[in-house]
């Protein structure tokens, strides 16, 4: 049979110098750390300025430089100052916004002049003008004769206020 445990560690203990293996090379830990360190500082840089340039970057655009869009004049406005615009019903005006919600710098396409307009008196809508010529108030009977026109297209309609009043009974 082998030797003890005892032996064994008692061996292990006293060998010489001389017997000993030699040492190991230690891990090299730190070197992988500190690898590991840069790629996952390099991964957060990038992160961070992916977050500057889809989050912040738009809205620091749009707090400070003017951001323009085409709008449909839903009145008649005339111009009382030398710094508004006039136009009328149905004109495209070329709007920039601003911090003002009353009044937005504006530029009238038809004219081609630029001043202030009153907010109210536009839609952002791009359809609104199709939506407008449809609302007409007029009673039912009169819509129905309209429609029966035989030079309309199918598929014409006209938006009136309803003629039956709704009541909910308990």
């Amino acid at each position: 049979m082998g030797r003890g445990l005892f032996q064994h560690v008692f061996h292990r203990r006293h060998k010489s110098k001389k017997e000993e293996e030699p040492a190991a090379e230690p891990r090299k830990r730190y070197h992988h750390w500190l690898t590991h360190k840069r790629t996952a500082d390099a991964d957060e840089e990038r992160m961070r300025q992916s977050v500057a340039t889809n989050k912040i970057e738009p809205w620091f655009g749009r707090v400070f430089s003017p951001h323009t869009e085409q709008a449909t004049a839903l009145y008649t406005f005339s111009a009382q100052t030398d710094q508004e615009v006039s136009f009328k019903k149905g004109d495209t005006l070329t709007v920039e916004f601003n911090q003002s919600e009353e009044w937005l710098e504006a530029t009238n396409v038809a004219t081609e002049k630029t001043g202030f307009i009153p907010a109210n008196y536009i839609s952002l809508e791009p359809n609104i003008v199709d939506v407008l010529d449809a609302w007409q108030d007029i009673p039912r009977l009169e819509a129905e004769w309209k429609l029966l026109m035989s030079a309309l297209p199918p598929g014409t309609f006209i938006l009136r206020p309803s003629s039956c009043k709704l009541c909910i009974l308990p």
